[in-house]
């Protein structure tokens, strides 16, 4: 029987199934899309094979990076040596984190942008009311300041403080993710 089209759209969907069982989905929907291509083969498919593919995209990306020659700032006088600094390929908006969450999950992209814009409100409070922020999985933010140093501590003033810093650290999974994290040489 020959076909002109094979439209392929099978497979295992739904971020949470692809997050619990990730190697499940990728074998289920690896071996059924080659299945798919070898019964597409065995019919003499004549224009075109359609694949739907999930919304997920597995794999790690790899970290840019280019090369910049420095001095050691603890000894300026020994050699320059090349180093690695870290390159982007541009900025993502709120929105477009907003947009993309929507894509992936059952909230729209205006109630996710109405979650986000909060929180842009709610931890600076926290973290000025002296409280550390833990976001679950995706890391802490705290307060740290910097200041002056004083001979003795009734010679400390308030006047000393020269600012106030925010702190991230990442939790757990991004640590994980950087760990593995590939890199790659532009330029």
């Amino acid at each position: 029987m020959d076909s002109d089209i094979v439209v392929h759209a099978a497979a295992i969907a739904g971020i949470d199934t692809v997050i619990k069982k990730p190697t499940q989905t990728m074998l289920i929907n690896m071996i059924g899309t080659a299945n798919t291509l070898q019964v597409a083969l065995e019919n003499n498919v004549k224009d075109r094979f359609l694949d739907f593919s999930t919304s997920e995209v597995f794999g790690s990306m790899a970290i840019k990076f280019r090369l910049m020659e420095r001095a050691n700032p603890r000894d300026p006088q020994t050699a320059k040596k090349f180093y690695a600094i870290a390159s982007s390929d541009g900025e993502v908006t709120l929105r477009q984190l907003a947009d993309r969450i929507a894509e992936i999950s059952t909230v729209s992209s205006i109630d996710t942008l109405a979650v986000l814009e909060s929180l842009l409100s709610v931890i600076p409070n926290f973290l000025l009311q002296g409280y550390i922020v833990r976001l679950g999985d995706f890391g802490t933010f705290r307060l740290t300041i910097s200041s002056d140093g004083a001979e003795t501590e009734k010679d400390f003033s308030k006047d000393l403080v020269k600012s106030a810093n925010l702190n991230f650290r990442p939790g757990k999974q991004i640590r994980n993710d950087l760990k593995t994290a590939d890199f790659q040489k532009i330029g």
